[in-house]
């Protein structure tokens, strides 16, 4: 185990799958879901999220993080940058692309 998801799923390295990061869902019996091809692009995928966290941050105030305030812009930005870091990740049923789609939910209740 490499790390855990705020919701504690566990994070990990398969060693018998190349070396892809994974995450442990611990409610569903630590059914596996894709997170990213190698730990490098796990990494660039995390800095690159905390680099949107840290835009949204400048650009639309201290709480937009926590008000889900960002635009269709600001998301899409993110999305493109993960697909360039690892085109895999953002497929429908991966780690990336869920935690964004919970992101643009959380928004779309909060307007």
């Amino acid at each position: 185990m490499i790390g855990s998801t705020g919701n504690g799923d566990e994070i990990v390295i398969d060693l018998n799958d190349n070396c892809k990061i994974k995450v442990l869902d611990h409610e569903d019996n630590f059914s596996e879901e894709f997170a990213n091809s190698s730990i490098v692009k796990f990494a660039k995928g995390l800095i690159l999220y905390q680099d949107f966290i840290d835009l949204i941050l400048i650009e639309n105030g201290e709480d937009a993080l926590i008000d889900s305030k960002f635009s269709d812009n600001q998301i899409n930005y993110l999305k493109q940058k993960m697909i360039d870091n690892d085109q895999d990740s953002m497929n429908s049923d991966c780690f990336w692309s869920q935690e964004i789609e919970i992101l643009i939910l959380n928004r779309d209740e909060n307007k």
